[in-house]
């Protein structure tokens, strides 16, 4: 799957590709997570929390690629990682019907069309499989920009988690956010 997106501003080109992440990935996505997640306002995960090892990361890919239920994908400009986003099922039988949506841009690159086009190929790459119904999200209510984007994605607000997500100067809440795919009965 690669999805191309040229964006012309002003007199420059902006060139990426949206593509599945391989195994030879794996340390550029650390280097790029490690960026994301030192910034507390950009995730609800802290760097210790997530695959921030080589090793673990190529395994987790693996994973994704042989098949399974997951995906991953990368948004590369030349040789850089600038935007990355996951997908995981829900692991219970009553929820394995959705799949959850996890989903960065660089800050470099955000209002350039990457978080566009990488929601574009989850959700042909969910379609596709067959296997889910829902993906589900959750977004910082603050990030008026990402509500927007998903929102133009054909996400719906479905609710509010208050005080969710304790910051460095405060609480933040999480907007939760779906959308039914076209492959649902009753939404074809």
């Amino acid at each position: 799957m690669t999805d191309t997106l040229d964006h012309t501003e002003l007199s420059d080109i902006i060139h990426f590709v949206v593509r599945e992440a391989t195994v030879a990935d794996a340390e550029k996505i650390v280097d790029y997570l490690s960026v994301i997640l030192n910034d507390p306002y950009s995730s609800i995960s802290d760097p210790d929390e997530m695959l921030l090892n080589v090793h673990r990361q190529r395994e987790h890919l693996r994973r994704t690629q042989s098949g399974g239920r997951s995906c991953s994908l990368v948004a590369v400009a030349g040789n850089k990682i600038i935007g990355f986003l996951t997908m995981e099922p829900g692991r219970r039988r009553k929820i394995s019907h959705t799949i959850e949506l996890g989903m960065s841009v660089h800050e470099d690159w955000r209002g350039r069309g990457v978080g566009t086009a990488l929601i574009k190929c989850a959700v042909d790459w969910a379609e596709r499989s067959g296997e889910f119904e829902k993906i589900v999200l959750n977004v910082f209510s603050g990030n008026d920009a990402a509500i927007r984007l998903y929102q133009k994605a054909g996400f719906v607000i479905e609710g509010r988690l208050v005080r969710q997500v304790a910051l460095p100067d405060g609480f933040e809440d999480l907007v939760l956010m779906s959308k039914f795919l076209n492959n649902t009965p009753g939404n074809r």
